[in-house]
């Protein structure tokens, strides 16, 4: 730097602090008012010479040091018509449009700058969370470990380091009347099923939302049932499905803020697949996925059968097997029904104090819970052995479902079940699964049928396509 440069000034000042012999640009000043009251809005004037630069910024989502570093020390240090030219070849440059436009992106890390009777924004957000961590809800012994981060832009790279394709598309947006929170939709464009697309993007226009936190909201709002029990999409944290069901045509919607990421249309029968048997051979597949639709039917059923059998239907067991649950039960002053939901309820409480308790205590705790409940129920006469077996069997089972939404809805609809098996007995359980099948097969997802079959190959390439 020249020793002759002259004197540099940096005038920094809000919107109650203004130096009246600056003239300040419109166009910050039209943004500036919108943000009127926020005390965290920084505007500055630098001074150099003849030269003048205005910024507008947020300091507390905005990154100093990349301020610092791109657009206060070249200011500096360059000369007039080079500033300028600097300013205009910066890929994190949006051109100024409106001020509402240059207000969202204000709010969304960027800084406004004025130079020259020019305006635009730049791109300096602060990444506070961009930590790849493992995978905790979908784990896998095998296969990619990482899952996703609460930065968008991180997640985006995630999937583009693993999908390598020019036709994936991905689409930007802001959801949230109030938050306005970055959303990235993805898929592939020769591949992605058109009428969902189109759905989807039908949806993100409602703007029913007002503030967006979670993928989990989205539930709520683009399904068009109010109550709805099983889950219509998919939410998953591992980079490696939703790449895989992009590469299956379906559709990725990933929300700034939250490591999950949303999956649609969601198929019943891809609840009940973990990405690991992708990497077993195909029997060993076969047999793990036979299992956990076997323990699907026992965590369905076994509740409302072990009542039909023992107060509606007795006699379908052999003699040994009756006298031996009449005994267990004698002295049991409940019947079946208030035995077995006694029973359930309480094995919900465990897993629901699991969730909530601190890690550190939650395996301990619930384990000694479980062990002092059980035996103290059984030797106060509360509960019966057999009972306390079927109601193992059951929790155990329901655990088997790799996808929690899926794994919520399962716990929710044994209930009707064991209502119904409860009055009617084995022809309760049949109707009521018959009942059940109907319900699904009568959903759909984003213009997809719910209960399609994996194995159906044209059902897969249905509506594949162009968007």
């Amino acid at each position: 730097m020249s020793g002759t440069r002259k004197r540099r000034t940096d005038v920094s000042r809000t919107e109650h602090s203004v130096d009246a012999q600056t003239v300040r640009d419109e166009r910050l000043i039209a943004v500036q008012k919108t943000l009127e009251g926020a005390q965290d809005v920084v505007e500055r004037t630098l001074v150099d010479g003849d030269k003048t630069m205005e910024l507008l910024y947020i300091k507390t989502i905005a990154d100093e040091d990349k301020l610092e570093r791109y657009f206060i020390r070249p200011f500096y240090e360059a000369d007039g018509d080079i500033v300028a030219d600097y300013l205009a070849s910066l890929s994190i440059r949006t051109p100024y449009s409106t001020p509402e436009a240059a207000q969202d992106l204000v709010l969304n890390g960027h800084v406004l700058i004025v130079y020259r009777d020019q305006a635009a924004l730049f791109d300096i957000r602060l990444a506070l969370d961009v930590q790849v961590l493992p995978a905790e809800n979908e784990s896998t012994l095998q296969g990619p470990q990482n899952a996703f981060s609460q930065t968008l832009l991180v997640n985006l790279n995630l999937i583009r380091y693993r999908y390598r394709n020019p036709s994936l598309a991905v689409e930007l947006a802001a959801l949230g009347t109030k938050s306005r929170t970055n959303v990235a939709l993805v898929y592939d464009r020769a591949r992605v099923r058109r009428a969902s697309l189109e759905i989807m993007r039908q949806k993100m226009r409602d703007e029913k939302v007002e503030a967006l936190f979670a993928t989990g909201q989205l539930e709520r709002y683009f399904n068009p049932k109010k109550w709805t029990l099983f889950p219509t999409f998919m939410t998953t944290d591992r980079p490696d499905r939703v790449v895989y069901e992009i590469n299956r045509g379906k559709i990725a919607l990933i929300v700034d803020g939250t490591p999950f990421v949303f999956v649609a249309p969601g198929y019943f029968f891809d609840f009940f697949s973990a990405m690991e048997d992708l990497y077993h051979p195909a029997w060993v597949r076969t047999f793990f996925l036979t299992m956990r639709f076997l323990a699907l039917l026992v965590t369905l059923i076994t509740p409302g059968l072990y009542v039909a059998l023992t107060a509606f239907n007795p006699g379908v067991f052999r003699v040994q097997l009756t006298l031996s649950i009449a005994g267990s039960r004698a002295a049991v002053p409940f019947s079946a029904f208030f035995e077995m939901l006694f029973m359930m309820i309480a094995i919900e409480l465990l897993l629901e104090a699991s969730v909530r308790l601190p890690k550190s205590i939650s395996a301990a705790a619930t384990t000694v819970g479980g062990l002092i409940l059980g035996q103290a129920m059984t030797a106060a006469g509360l509960v019966s052995d057999v009972m306390l077996i079927v109601a193992a069997v059951v929790a155990i089972s329901s655990f088997v479902v790799p996808i929690n939404a899926m794994f919520y809805a399962v716990r929710i609809v044994r209930y009707p079940i064991l209502l119904a098996c409860t009055f009617y007995g084995l022809v309760g359980l049949g109707v009521a699964l018959v009942a059940l099948i109907f319900f699904l097969a009568n959903k759909d997802s984003f213009g997809e049928p719910y209960f399609y079959l994996p194995f159906d190959k044209g059902t897969q390439e249905k509506g594949l396509g162009g968007a």
